[in-house]
């Protein structure tokens, strides 16, 4: 996938809000144009007039990339601009040692209710899932409340992703 292409879909990610093209192009850097995306979700926060905090996760065949961002510019960054930062990291998808689900009273994460109610195809907008990653930690997903895109991928993402604990 192109640096364009994989920059629109990301931008698809956040509804109604322009993605970081540095960010797009910082993941990119890892994927190259032969590997594509299989899942991706965002959760961004606009924390001042300029600047993001946040997370982004990409999944592909085999790999995990997170992006981290904190107090990163959203516009055109000159070289003179403050030090804003954007962390990314990369690992396995095999390094999946557990899936949970767990919840979260003050977030109201997997409630009884949102797992009650009748989606379809959705995904329950707080429902949740803890991905622990040997070295690497807990990445939950979704990062945030799903857009349409995610929460139709998420189901048969988590399928995949749960034959990556048994070594597939």
């Amino acid at each position: 996938m192109k640096i364009a292409e994989f920059h629109q879909y990301m931008r698809k990610l956040q509804d109604g809000y322009d993605f970081p093209v540095h960010v797009s192009r910082r993941l990119h850097a890892f994927l190259g144009n032969e590997e594509q995306p299989v899942f991706a979700d965002a959760s961004v926060q606009r924390t001042g007039w300029h600047a993001l905090n946040g997370q982004v996760v990409v999944f592909t065949q085999g790999r995990v990339l997170l992006a981290t961002l904190s107090e990163t510019s959203n516009r055109d960054v000159f070289r003179d601009d403050p030090g804003f930062t954007v962390v990314v990291q990369v690992w396995p998808r095999r390094f999946l040692m557990q899936m949970a689900m767990t919840a979260n009273e003050d977030k109201y994460e997997n409630s009884d209710y949102e797992w009650t109610r009748d989606y379809e195809d959705h995904w329950p907008r707080g429902a949740r899932v803890a991905l622990t990653y040997r070295d690497h930690g807990i990445v939950t997903v979704p990062l945030g409340d799903p857009n349409d895109d995610v929460a139709k991928g998420i189901r048969s993402h988590l399928h995949s992703l749960g034959l990556d604990l048994d070594g597939a």
